[in-house]
This record gives structure tokens, sequence and C-alpha cells, in this order.
């Protein structure tokens, strides 16, 4: 999968421009339409009750001046990677729903969000909405962590459906000349995580890479934190879930943001 147009909301946190700088180097990779959105909560421009007119507009002048030094630092990061980028503000929405419209109208390929470990906000961030995010959006969603970059990347299989997931992470593998590990975690529990590696680890050889390997027998997720950890993997990819009776038939549930919410490393949720 290329990626031709990206988007990366940004809120000022270290994890927001830590996601510019993933951003960069995809935009640098795959020649990507790059866009930086900010987004003020709706609440910042509803003044409380009895609260005077002129504190309230003190309030949005502050939000207005932040969002114009959020943006300006992440477009100076960009410029020095080289990247032109398309910039917007977002005023007065919930931030989840305003991201995902913009990416919806904007027909973007990929979303990359921070986490928001260190957030500074004082109202919203965007780690409080990567979630959401990632749970709504059709496409995929790499949220940032603090351990990131794609020198070392790992996919995780065991759906029965993530041939896509597979191509994708592969093909980052190989244009970032990755370490690329392949994780089979069967998410019935009765496949042979062993056989689902083997077909893998032929495929990622087919395609030109030198594969490591690693077979769950079951779903697990510090087992899975463990090996990410020991690994030094900056990224992983995993599957949405499948909703309604197809995911509780194939084992799809909330594993996927479940690995996000405890993981080590960042993670592109892929669909």
């Amino acid at each position: 999968m290329s990626f031709k147009k990206i988007l990366v909301p940004v809120d000022g946190s270290k994890s927001s421009l830590q996601s510019l700088d993933m951003a960069a180097a995809l935009a640098k990779k795959m020649g990507s339409e790059t866009t930086i959105i900010h987004v003020i909560p709706e609440f910042v421009g509803v003044p409380a009750e009895g609260e005077p007119k002129a504190i309230g507009n003190e309030v949005v002048s502050h939000f207005d001046q932040k969002a114009e030094s959020i943006m300006a630092d992440a477009r100076s990061l960009l410029a020095e990677e080289g990247i032109d980028v398309k910039a917007d503000v977002l005023r007065y929405r919930d931030p989840a729903d305003a991201i995902l419209e913009f990416a919806k109208d904007g027909e973007y390929d990929l979303i990359i969000m921070g986490n928001g470990e260190d957030d500074r906000w004082e109202l919203d961030t965007v780690g409080g909405v990567a979630e959401r995010a990632a749970k709504r959006w059709s496409g995929p969603v790499l949220i940032v962590k603090k351990t990131c970059g794609f020198a070392r990347i790992s996919v995780v299989v065991g759906s029965g459906r993530e041939e896509a997931l597979f191509g994708t992470a592969a093909n980052l593998a190989k244009d970032f000349g990755s370490q690329f590990k392949v994780i089979s975690a069967p998410g019935d529990g009765k496949a042979s995580g062993d056989a689902l590696l083997d077909t893998y680890l032929q495929k990622a050889k087919g395609l030109g890479l030198v594969p490591q390997g690693a077979a769950m027998p079951k779903r697990n997720l510090k087992q899975l934190n463990s090996m990410l950890t020991t690994d030094l993997t900056q990224l992983l990819l995993v599957e949405r879930p499948a909703s309604g009776m197809f995911s509780r038939i194939f084992g799809g549930g909330d594993w996927a943001y479940r690995i996000v919410a405890s993981c080590p490393c960042s993670v592109m949720v892929c669909p």
C-alpha cells in the first residue's frame, strides 16, 4: 500500500511532534501529500453560564494563539525535512469527529496521531481521541508512542484475513530496509501458529525480505509486549477487528485496541 495522502493531527505534545517525524519519513519515501491540522475543542468557544463576555474572549484568544504556535512549530519541523505541507485549524469541534470528517472529506490514506503520553493541553489532547479514531476510521491509523521509527517492524497475523495487513507491513519493511518480524497469534486458538508463521515467512522471503518469526500458542498481551520490548520493535502492525458475528467467530474482539493501549511501541491499526 502506498500512502499518497497523510493527515497528521497535532496538539503540541511530544508524541504529536514525534508523529510529524514519522509522517516526514513516509512522505519522503512515498512522495505523499501531507496535511497537518489542529482542533480547538468545541467547549472553548462556549462561554460558561454567567461568564462575562470579555473573559470568554480571552479564553478564545488564548487557544487561538496556542493553535498558531503549535502549527508554526509543526510547519517548521516538516520544513527542516524538506516537506511542504497544507495546514488547517478546526475550531470548536469535538476533536475525534473533526479529525475523521476532515480525513473523509479529503480522502486521506493514513492518519498519524500521537498517543498523548505527555499531554499538556488544558482541555483536550490528540491522545484522548486516538483510540476513537482508530476504531472509527475505515483506513489505517498510526498511533505514535515514545518508541517509534521504521528500522524494526513487526506484524501480527492470525485472523485468517490478514493478507492486506501483511502486504502493508512487508512493503514498509522493503521501503525502509527494516528488520522484519512476523508474529503468528491465531485468533481462534485452534489453528497452528507454527504453520501460519511458516506460511508468512515464506511469503516474506518471496518478497526479498529476510524475516524473523515467532509463534504464540494463544493471544497473550504480556507475552507479546515482552517480545516487542526484547526485539526493540519500533512499529507494530495489527489488523482492525472485524465487527459483529465475524469478529466473534474468528477471534477479532478488541485484541488490536488492547495492543494499542498496552504495547511499548508505535502501532498501525489497519483494515
